[in-house]
């Protein structure tokens, strides 16, 4: 074999070497371009996730309010209905006792 020769293959397996290197740059940028839409598009779905856990959370709280406000609202009318039972009852024995001191008086 003569010089020729060698540095033909030389040149040969140089221009392979070139070319898997650019094959391999290539395929490495489109894994990292990849890589990149894959971690934007797990972002955008935790953020989509995120978004639909405060609704979630925002309805409950909204559920919750409203079902206090019920409540307080049902303890208002019960309070009022028992002191108006309360101010019945004392009109009641008002009016009782004043009776009986009528008739105590109308005994004299």
């Amino acid at each position: 074999m003569n010089t020729k020769d060698i540095n033909s293959k030389i040149d040969g397996a140089a221009d392979k070497t070139k070319d898997l290197v650019t094959k391999t740059g290539d395929k490495a940028d489109t894994a990292a371009t990849q890589g990149g839409h894959l971690i934007k598009d797990m972002t955008d779905k935790v953020g989509e996730t995120a978004q639909k856990a405060g609704h979630a959370v925002q309805e409950t709280a909204e559920k919750v309010g409203h079902g206090v406000k019920e409540m307080a609202t049902k303890a208002a009318h019960m309070a009022k209905e028992a002191a108006s039972k309360v101010e019945h009852g004392a009109k009641e024995m008002a009016t009782k006792a004043e009776n009986m001191v009528h008739k105590t008086g109308d005994k004299k």
